[in-house]
């Protein structure tokens, strides 16, 4: 890989990386320091297991107790947890059902569990070894690392500080983002070369979520190292550490046979998930354990090292805990592949992994030297938030806690702060392609006002957050953050808030949509379309004519030819029109919102049944030319009685409304 690089910076990369980092032992080097690793991992990963467990927490044993009570509450089949301490395991266990379908137990050294986005930690790690120990690069345009080019959209370049913390300005894709198998992934630069995504962000201006720019993170240190990012992480960060049960793209046997399912479940009974396989795979296709992951938990809160070896130097450590972008200086931001949130006055740093019927959060409290890894697979995800406010209720006695400080009193007008309310939408949708318009549903939300409170929707609630000034609110008895930003003209046009994920608290920018973009209005928009034409040309019309005749006020028989012509083909194409319509809007608008929010069909490329209907669009905009031209002509020559030209009229407005909802959300032409 190193062979396509400049010639001047391979030959700085290949004298930093040729020579051992001496001061992290967890460097690997050829295959007989492998296997001798291997073999030494093994046997002091169980040593460290077995001291580890006569060290429980004041109040821990409850959670046998509270555990499985909190796992019937919110429908959870299977869960593991660990609990560290500085560099000792406070708790190790598992709880439930690892499958449903042979009734294995979980067990928290062996089970192994997708970790989902809890990669971005180790694809952070990687970076930060590669970086060490100047870091200088992390400022440098990636194309000076890629055989491929990121267009220059905007100004500013694509670094890997932005791409590790979500600032690159990536749009979000959902089309082809995963594979139909494990078999038909294939290796991560043809995926990334061949899916740029457009850059709809300015650099540096708004965290937007990205699991392209954390796998392009990866393929750097693919082609720093000159190995896939899959084996760099096992003979890099998982052998060194430890973690024998951790692995990317494929678990070998025999520990395949102890992957737990992820679970669907509706209260009564729980089946397994199916399984997606992301071409972004450095993100999401990870397995590990609870166990595996205390050492990792150990090594953050230990400058690098677990009780087996060291991945990352102190520095290193340090610099991927820092924040390094927040959107408001009053909101916690975003650090090298952690969140940053509070508790009780507390730094806390989180990571959240999401993958169908699969919740994983580590967190970590650098100041308590605490750390924790939680893992559900099926159940309500606010099973995840429980949980961690119970452990840090046990773990951080009230006395030992930071206090929260008081918000000023601060009164706002109750319609400045309505003016506030309304829908935002997540920095995280494509701007050019027909996932923007399924995607403003799932990356939404409304924000509601009473009297000087704002509500937030988080689930299945809201949370009220009072004035502290005029662009910033606190959470009413907490201690979360609402932010706006205005532009030069003085108009609010972004809202940053806390989005809450499997207990992670992810403080996103969202941006303002104006009423008649918002999802409410959409939704109600896009029924109306489609369902008032069906109503209009097959309901209302027949009635309308059979009145008319009824009252000998039908089209006159003896009218012209020419003119019974013209006026039958009208209503033919109305007729048409609303037949194409009502097949394009549900056989791929609603469709393909339903696959997306599935997380099926769409996500493996576009079907073919889908390819076949991109002449629909501009079939709906000649007719709807056509029928304007037609409902003119009505009114002129007086084709019809009035009642039937003001229903032709009415399907005529929804025709060409029609036409501007499809060129709009990008339907007109299909862009995929």
């Amino acid at each position: 890989m190193l062979d396509s690089l400049p010639r001047t910076l391979q030959s700085r990369l290949h004298h930093r990386f040729a020579t051992p980092m001496t001061n992290v032992p967890g460097n690997v080097i050829g295959a007989s320091l492998t296997s001798l690793l291997l073999r030494r991992s093994a046997v002091l990963f169980s040593l460290v297991f077995l001291v580890s467990q006569p060290l429980p927490a004041q109040g821990l044993a409850s959670l046998d107790t509270i555990v499985p009570a909190l796992m019937k509450r919110y429908d959870v089949p299977g869960a593991a947890l660990a609990v560290v301490r500085g560099n000792k395991i406070l708790a190790l266990k598992g709880f439930g059902i690892a499958r449903t379908r042979d009734n294995a137990r979980v067990d928290s050294a062996r089970t192994l569990f997708r970790l989902g986005s809890i990669g971005n930690l180790f694809v952070a790690t990687a970076v930060m070894q590669q970086l060490y120990p100047f870091y200088a690069e992390l400022d440098e345009d990636v194309n000076s690392f890629l055989e491929f080019q990121i267009p220059k959209t905007w100004p500013e370049p694509v670094t890997l500080e932005r791409l590790l913390t979500h600032t690159a300005g990536f749009d979000e894709r959902i089309i082809r983002s995963a594979a139909p198998s494990l078999d038909s992934l294939g290796p991560l630069a043809p995926y990334l070369r061949a899916n740029i995504p457009n850059r709809g962000w300015r650099p540096g201006k708004v965290i937007g979520y990205s699991t392209y720019g954390y796998a392009l993170a990866a393929h750097v240190v693919e082609r720093m190292s000159g190995v896939p990012f899959d084996r760099y992480a096992r003979d890099r960060i998982f052998i060194p550490l430890g973690m024998s049960r951790t692995f990317y793209l494929r678990v070998p046997n025999p520990f395949a046979s102890e992957i737990a399912d992820g679970h669907v479940c509706d209260g009564a009974a729980c089946s397994a998930a199916p399984e997606v396989f992301p071409r972004a795979w450095p993100v999401g296709l990870v397995y590990s354990s609870a166990g595996d992951m205390a050492q990792f938990l150990i090594a953050q809160l230990n400058k690098g090292a677990s009780a087996n070896g060291r991945a990352l130097d102190s520095g290193s450590v340090t610099l991927m805990q820092e924040q390094h972008f927040t959107a408001d200086s009053l909101l916690p931001g975003i650090s090298f592949g952690f969140f940053d949130q509070r508790h009780r006055g507390h730094q806390v740093l989180t990571q959240f992994g999401v993958v169908p019927g699969t919740n994983n959060l580590v967190l970590l409290v650098p100041d308590e030297k605490l750390g924790l890894y939680l893992v559900a697979n099926g159940g309500r995800a606010a099973f995840g938030a429980a949980l961690r406010d119970t452990l840090l209720g046990m773990l951080i006695p009230a006395n030992r806690a930071a206090p929260v400080a008081a918000a000023p009193a601060i009164t706002l007008s109750d319609d400045y702060v309505r003016s506030l309310s309304g829908p935002y939408q997540a920095t995280r949708y494509p701007h050019r392609t027909i996932e923007r318009f399924p995607l403003l549903f799932l990356t939404s939300v409304q924000l509601g006002a009473d009297h000087q409170r704002l509500l937030l929707p988080v689930g299945d609630t809201s949370i009220a957050f009072a004035p502290i000034d005029s662009l910033h609110f606190r959470e009413v008895g907490g201690e979360r953050l609402l932010g706006f930003r205005r532009d030069s003209t003085g108009h609010v046009t972004q809202l940053i808030a806390p989005t809450s994920l499997f207990g992670s608290e992810f403080t996103r920018t969202m941006e303002r949509l104006p009423w008649h973009d918002g999802p409410r209005f959409m939704n109600a928009y896009l029924s109306v379309l489609l369902i008032a034409p069906l109503l209009l040309v097959f309901v209302a019309w027949p009635i309308a004519a059979f009145l008319s005749w009824r009252r000998r006020r039908a089209l006159d028989p003896d009218a012209p030819h020419k003119r019974r012509l013209r006026a039958q083909t009208a209503l033919g194409l109305a007729i048409l029109f609303t037949i194409f319509w009502a097949f394009f809007g549900f056989d791929l608008i609603i469709a393909s919102r339903r696959m997306i929010e599935q997380t099926n069909g769409l996500v493996y490329g576009v079907p073919e049944e889908f390819q076949t209907l991109t002449f629909m669009p501009w079939v709906l905009a000649v007719l709807a030319f056509l029928m304007a031209l037609a409902a003119i002509a009505s009114w002129l020559a007086r084709w019809w009685n009035v009642l039937r030209r003001i229903l032709y009229a009415l399907v005529t407005v929804c025709a060409v409304l029609t036409v501007v909802f499809l060129f709009r959300w990008n339907y007109l032409p299909p862009v995929f």
